[in-house]
């Protein structure tokens, strides 16, 4: 179930992104220039599509879901950095003897019941 919920999650996460970048990520809207004009157009001529304007869409949308998933994997990295140095283990007060300074060096002979030698450990 959480494996469903986390899927569910990132999928939400992804259409919220691409949502934002429909919102956001636009060109300012204004009227093409003759010399942009005859570029789309031959670029959809060449490309088989009937109307400039379809073209201009689709990579414009491209580009929006370009930035959907580069946001998207930049968030998913910086959550597992955030969740790996959360897990990771601190060093302090298990094999820790103020009086000595002893630290983890001891840890082996600790577990294993062994003794170490004498005057380093406490």
């Amino acid at each position: 179930m959480a494996i469903l919920a986390r899927r569910v999650f990132k999928v939400a996460l992804f259409i919220g992104l691409f949502y934002l970048s429909l919102l956001y990520v636009r060109p300012y809207p204004y009227e093409w220039t003759e010399s942009e004009s005859r570029a789309w157009f031959a670029a959809s001529s060449r490309l088989g599509v009937r109307d400039p304007e379809d073209l201009y869409y689709l990579v414009w949308v491209t580009i929006e879901l370009i930035a959907a998933a580069l946001a998207y994997m930049a968030i998913m990295k910086l959550w597992r950095r955030y969740r790996t140095s959360r897990r990771k283990p601190r060093r302090r007060g298990l094999f820790f003897c103020p009086s000595e300074l002893t630290t983890i060096a001891h840890a082996p002979a600790f577990r294993s019941g062994l003794k170490p030698a004498p005057g380093t450990y406490t």
